[in-house]
């Protein structure tokens, strides 16, 4: 999770590095919010293979129950 102008985002991963479906909702990397500032701040690239950034109101709204844990140094959640 990272935050950008007073909001938070939570980075999701494809599971397995497979895309079927990228998401595109409020900051997906199509939306006229997702800004070269929001990209900077978040750092990270437009490479939608690898994973996708959502507003935490949409991760909750979409998601009702995750686990996280930590894998190799970094957390990773499990939806």
């Amino acid at each position: 999770m990272k935050q950008f102008d007073g909001k938070n985002f939570v980075y999701l991963k494809h599971p397995q590095c497979s895309v079927t479906k990228n998401w595109r909702g409020d900051y997906c990397y199509s939306s006229d919010k997702w800004t070269p500032e929001l990209t900077k701040a978040l750092q990270t690239d437009t490479d939608v293979s690898n994973g996708f950034w959502m507003i935490e109101s949409d991760f909750f709204k979409y998601f009702v129950y995750c686990t996280i844990c930590k894998k190799s140094g970094m957390n990773v959640i499990l939806l």
